[in-house]
């Protein structure tokens, strides 16, 4: 909330959501009845000795590019997770590498970021993964699994952390955040997160159409953190957004200015190996 509240003059406005849902469940509905191509797997009959079984197939529906050729963009998914959304991973990283496939030059590397010790939990995932689905071992590498940065014993806070410090964790110019548990609706383009001047769009939606949920947050918990104004009239949870690199020390500064000390003390502490929420 707090970057889109600083990219809000540097960036196009789109006042709708773009193609990402989570969980899961809710988007196998919607992705199937519309019939659209990011859910690239078909149900087929296997016969097996034990009787009529069935299973899903892996079956890009696109013409693949050529990943060995490919001029690399200079954005990144960040994806902060831990070891309770491993399952996840099983219909998120087809999704997402699938459109890295069709889709060439419009992402780098998705940025796996959990605590140390899940790093290695995290590459057997995807290790396994990638000897199912059968993907190119050169896009296996743009998957890393990194440990983070920051340990303050509370598992969210480490989240929120990491995340304000994205920029610690690579060298792009823009980061779009996903969730473990996010499965694109169609392949991710350039146009959808860039407008043709390269400004990134911000996605944000009235609060009272959105619903009770939107205006408890913004109310009861907003508030709260940054005070009255115009911005508790809209909602901005929305993934899929690209926020460019300089925000983040822009952020950190104007969270130093609001608490100072307290938050200096916080982060350096967090950043060092503990420090207490």
């Amino acid at each position: 909330f707090w970057l889109k509240l600083l990219s809000s003059s540097v960036v196009r406005s789109r006042h709708k959501f773009q193609f990402l849902m989570s969980p899961f469940g809710s988007f196998v509905a919607s992705a199937l009845a519309l019939g659209v191509t990011a859910l690239r797997f078909e149900e087929i009959a296997v016969n097996h000795e034990e009787g009529h079984q069935h299973r899903l197939q892996h079956e890009p529906k696109c013409t693949l590019g050529d990943i060995e050729n490919e001029v690399l963009s200079t954005t990144d998914i960040f994806m902060r997770s831990y070891h309770g959304d491993l399952e996840w991973l099983d219909h998120s990283v087809p999704s997402i590498t699938e459109s890295m496939q069709c889709r060439l030059g419009v992402l780098r590397d998705v940025l796996v970021i959990v605590p140390e010790d899940d790093v290695p939990a995290f590459n057997e995932k995807l290790d396994a993964i990638w000897s199912r689905e059968q993907f190119p071992a050169q896009l296996r590498q743009r998957w890393p699994v990194i440990p983070s940065k920051v340990k303050v014993g509370d598992g969210y806070q480490e989240q929120m952390l990491d995340k304000l410090h994205a920029d610690l964790y690579s060298d792009a110019e823009h980061f779009v955040y996903l969730d473990t548990d996010t499965v694109l609706v169609r392949d991710m383009t350039r146009e959808q997160l860039f407008d043709d001047a390269g400004k990134p769009y911000l996605c944000h939606r009235n609060a009272t159409k959105c619903g009770w949920a939107c205006e408890m947050w913004m109310q009861e918990h907003v508030k709260f953190m940054l005070g009255e104004g115009e911005m508790l009239d809209h909602e901005f949870m929305c993934l899929g957004e690209a926020f460019p690199r300089y925000l983040y020390a822009h952020l950190r500064v104007a969270v130093v200015e609001k608490k100072g000390v307290e938050w200096l003390s916080f982060t350096s502490n967090a950043r060092a190996g503990g420090a207490s929420p």
